[in-house]
């Protein structure tokens, strides 16, 4: 099987079942046996995460989309 979704309806079962925030659902597509994109939903929190290619990395959260940076800037010189 090369292409296909793969998929976690619940990520963090107990705190669903405990009515808890902290769970997620979560898929991706594997293309090649390679993955191609992925999501994270965070339901409870009303924030998603998704990102696709290369350096693609989005949050979506209160009706507004955010780039997310590839890496974190360091600050510090040598």
């Amino acid at each position: 099987m090369k292409n296909f979704w793969l998929v976690d309806p619940i990520d963090g079962t107990y705190d669903y079942i405990n009515n808890l925030e902290e769970f997620t659902i979560n898929a991706g597509l594997i293309i090649n046996n390679k993955p191609a994109a992925g999501l994270i939903y965070a339901p409870a929190k009303k924030r998603m995460f998704y990102s696709y290619g290369e350096g693609n990395a989005f949050e979506l959260s209160n009706g507004n989309t955010i780039k997310l940076n590839e890496k974190a800037n360091d600050s510090k010189t040598n």
